[in-house]
């Protein structure tokens, strides 16, 4: 009941401070006390947006008092040119600059010197790729500012599910498996001397290499073979295959056959591999 009750009146509390919060930002805003006094640098596609958003939401704190244009176009919203920044500025009591200009980097370099003199915030929207870079999460790399265009987050849940699924599925294999892997490993011990299983490096995810485990269907020497029978190799490039290799043994000939040298991989499924 304790904690219970302590969630009900934490849900509400909480609920219910941030609607007052928001009511009282809205009333001042209304009585314009508190508001910064934007100026948007650019009057075109994003900063007419821009400005439009901020008026809508009035509870974020701006009032936009006009716009600056490299071209001004006769709108009466557009109080003049970059180059009449500190005038405008000054006269209008300015406190944020939002510069949603084309990424020109000796423009806003001046704008950003100006701003420092006026002690002015300035504030970049950039317009990237006609608008796909809107409502980009913003982060940090290193101290640099990276705009996340697109994101393809991992599916934990089903990442999670095909893991279950290999340990569950592996763990049972190898149960099942075992008494036929005993009689192959005998067999495997009589057949030809050498180890039971074989291990190899192999490629697996994003490149990582990882040792594959198989049961034995050659001779111990058969890697030592393979440089004496390349000249007899049915397969281009860097492979090596023989349909009749004399380095098979005839334990592991039957082995092949049935797929039965492969089940030592279960290990490598439930280690991860």
């Amino acid at each position: 009941m304790v904690v219970v009750s302590a969630g009900v009146a934490n849900i509400g509390s909480l609920a219910g401070w941030r609607y007052a919060k928001r009511l009282y930002v809205l009333k001042r805003a209304r009585r314009g006390e508190g508001v910064s006094r934007a100026l948007i640098i650019g009057a075109g596609k994003v900063g007419q947006t821009l400005a439009h958003w901020l008026e809508n939401n009035s509870q974020l704190g701006y009032s936009v008092c006009g716009f600056l244009d490299v071209h001004p176009n006769g709108d009466a919203r557009v109080l003049g040119s970059i180059h009449d920044l500190k005038k405008v500025a000054l006269g209008q009591f300015v406190d944020q600059l939002f510069v949603t200009l084309p990424a020109d980097r000796e423009v806003v370099k001046e704008i950003w010197i100006e701003a420092r003199r006026l002690r002015l915030n300035l504030n970049i929207v950039p317009d990237i790729y006609d608008g796909l870079g809107w409502r980009a999460p913003i982060r940090s790399i290193g101290g640099f500012p990276v705009i996340e265009l697109h994101g393809q987050p991992i599916r934990g849940f089903g990442m999670g599910v095909k893991r279950v699924i290999d340990v569950v599925v592996a763990s049972i294999g190898l149960v099942v498996a075992a008494p036929l892997l005993a009689v192959a490993a005998i067999w495997i011990r009589l057949d030809s001397r050498g180890p039971v299983t074989y291990s190899a490096l192999r490629v697996g995810k994003k490149g990582k290499k990882f040792r594959c485990y198989k049961l034995r269907t050659m001779v111990a020497e058969a890697d030592a073979q393979k440089q004496k029978l390349r000249k007899a190799n049915e397969r281009n490039g860097p492979f090596f295959k023989m349909e009749n290799d004399p380095r098979v043994t005839r334990c592991g000939r039957w082995l092949r056959k049935y797929s039965i040298d492969e089940l030592p991989q279960l290990v490598n499924v439930l280690r991860g591999r």
